[in-house]
């Protein structure tokens, strides 16, 4: 079980670092996040 947690938390800073990553792009309308 503790590995899915982790793997869960690995998910959710990825994603939170690609959106951060991505986020002049968005902002710019460049990219649309479907959520």
């Amino acid at each position: 079980m503790t590995k899915k947690v982790v793997l869960v938390d690995d998910s959710k800073t990825v994603l939170m670092t690609a959106e951060l990553a991505l986020k002049p792009l968005i902002d710019a309308g460049l990219i649309e996040v479907l959520t």
